[in-house]
Parts: structure tokens; sequence; C-alpha cells
């Protein structure tokens, strides 16, 4: 069978087979960040390609409800310790804007 090079969309540069971390915001409330994501990721500018097979696969976890996901007595345990933190200190942080101006800033 002949390999045939794909080309990204965005630049007309090379794709190559690589893994990456993948933030994706499901709906308004979450944000999750796929771990070693196979992706097919573009060399010239970095722009990456999800193959079909593999967005099934998200998309048949992302629509499994957040409840249904079975946690660990550990994660339990570091999510109730991070909430009692946030009831005793308050909430902690930069807000987005605050953290963009910050940014700015730095730029100048």
């Amino acid at each position: 069978m002949e390999q045939v090079d794909l080309k990204c969309t965005a630049c007309g540069g090379r794709l190559a087979a690589t893994r990456t971390d993948l933030p994706l915001q499901v709906d308004e409330t979450r944000l999750v960040t796929l771990l070693g994501l196979p992706v097919l990721a573009c060399e010239t500018c970095g722009e990456c390609l999800i193959e079909d097979e593999v967005m099934s696969e998200i998309d048949e976890a992302l629509s499994t409800s957040p409840d249904a996901m079975p946690i660990t007595d550990a994660q339990r345990a570091e999510l109730d310790r991070r909430l009692d933190d946030m009831e005793r200190e308050g909430p902690v942080g930069l807000t987005w804007d605050e953290m963009e101006a910050k940014a700015r800033s730095r730029k100048r």
C-alpha cells in the first residue's frame, strides 16, 4: 500500500504522527485536557489534525456524564482537601482579565 503524505490545511506543511496534550472546552462549565493524544501535527506551523477514529473515541468519552465517571479514593480525598482549602482561604489566583493584563504588561 502506498503511503500518502498529508499536508497541513493551514500552511501546506508536512503532517507527522505524534502525541500531544490538548485542552478541550466541553461545555460552558467543563474544560478537560486530553493527555498524550495521538495527532498528526504540522512540522511547520504546529497545527494539529485529529484522525476520525480518535475523534470518535473522544466524543464517546466526553458524552459520558461526569457523575458516571468513577474516581479513586485518593482522587476524592484530594478534591475534598482542595474544597476545604478553598472554603477556609477563599478563592486564590488571578482572574483571566488579571492574568491577561499581567502578561500584556510584560511585553512592553
